[in-house]
């Protein structure tokens, strides 16, 4: 290779070197931009954070309320702290079932009702019982009987059953004569059921004579 041929590599060679180590100057660069801007994108907090909602005043609102349990409905209801739309239909179907609450406690015959949650409404409940709708023992059908939570199904049979030989009942006691009703079914039935009897409209089975 001849000096001339030998110069002309030499120069290649030093162009080419410094055209690499341009490139990499500059890929190096970018990169650390874009680095850098990543690790502030992760860093950075934003300035316009949002803080948590304060429930604090629509709490105590809601602790400082009555509500008229056999009254209210369920948007009432709800305005109780912790009573949710499930809870609130809960209990008026219940209420509804029964005749209406003659004590607070039955609120925890409702489904799912646990004692806490009772024991942070209860303060907050006022009973009326003046309009508690009572079944009539002697004239009531099977269906009106069985409906009520404190009757079952074999119960309603077996005083259907009894009306159909004659018996008449009279007072609470008189359902102890239905030999599957305890003194503690009675005494929970008792806000809850009536003795008129007419025998000239309804049969014993309380269906019209």
């Amino acid at each position: 290779m001849d000096e001339a041929t030998s110069e002309a590599f030499a120069n290649l060679n030093t162009h080419d070197s410094i055209y690499r180590h341009e490139r990499y100057r500059h890929y190096s660069s970018n990169h650390y931009r874009r680095h850098a801007t990543r690790s502030d994108q992760k860093v950075k907090e934003p300035s316009d954070k949002l803080s948590p909602p304060d429930f604090t005043r629509n709490r105590e609102e809601r602790r400082a309320l009555t509500v008229e349990l056999n009254g209210a409905d369920t948007l009432e209801l709800q305005d109780l702290y912790g009573i949710g739309p499930y809870f609130a239909r809960a209990i008026v179907k219940y209420r509804n079932r029964l005749g209406g609450y003659v004590h607070k406690e039955q609120l925890m015959e409702v489904y799912g009702m646990t004692d806490d949650r009772y024991q942070a409404i209860a303060q907050h409940i006022t009973i009326d019982t003046a309009n508690i709708h009572k079944i009539n023992i002697n004239t009531a059908d099977y269906a009106t009987l069985k409906r009520h939570p404190y009757i079952d199904n074999y119960q309603a049979r077996a005083i259907i059953k009894l009306r159909s030989s004659g018996v008449r009942f009279s007072n609470p006691n008189d359902l102890l004569k239905v030999s599957i009703i305890d003194i503690e079914t009675v005494n929970k039935l008792i806000p809850y059921i009536s003795f008129e009897y007419d025998t000239i409209h309804c049969g014993p089975d309380g269906s019209n004579a």
